[in-house]
């Protein structure tokens, strides 16, 4: 008979499934290929369930967590037109450019736009 599974379990897996679903396609943008980069962000969920199971932890929303030294660098070297060099000189590929220049301005803009609610 078929169990639903309960909260801890679906938000378990929730969190597994993004984790290898995000890491994979950060892989693929760095040229892994598709088997190679699934396979490895499968370890890398393995890795954190073995190492970090039954563990609590809180990941942290500041914006100071959340960006790389080199996306911010990216984003302080990007000038509208240059997706291009910028992705030769990171060695990226210019979609990782695009959304790492997007995902900064979005990060910057809600870190500076005060909050209508609080």
């Amino acid at each position: 008979m078929y169990q639903q599974p309960s909260f801890a379990e679906q938000k378990r897996n929730e969190l597994y499934i993004d984790l290898i679903d995000h890491a994979s396609s950060l892989l693929k943008d760095y040229g892994l290929e598709c088997a190679a980069a699934t396979h490895t962000a499968t370890a890398l969920a393995n890795h954190l369930a073995a190492h970090w199971g039954g563990s609590t932890i809180c990941f942290p929303k500041d914006v100071a967590y959340n960006l790389a030294q080199r996306d911010l660098d990216i984003y302080k070297k990007f000038d509208g037109r240059n997706h291009f060099q910028l992705a030769r000189e990171f060695n990226l590929t210019e979609n990782a450019i695009y959304r790492i220049v997007k995902q900064v301005r979005e990060m910057t803009v809600k870190q500076q736009q005060p909050d209508m609610f609080d």
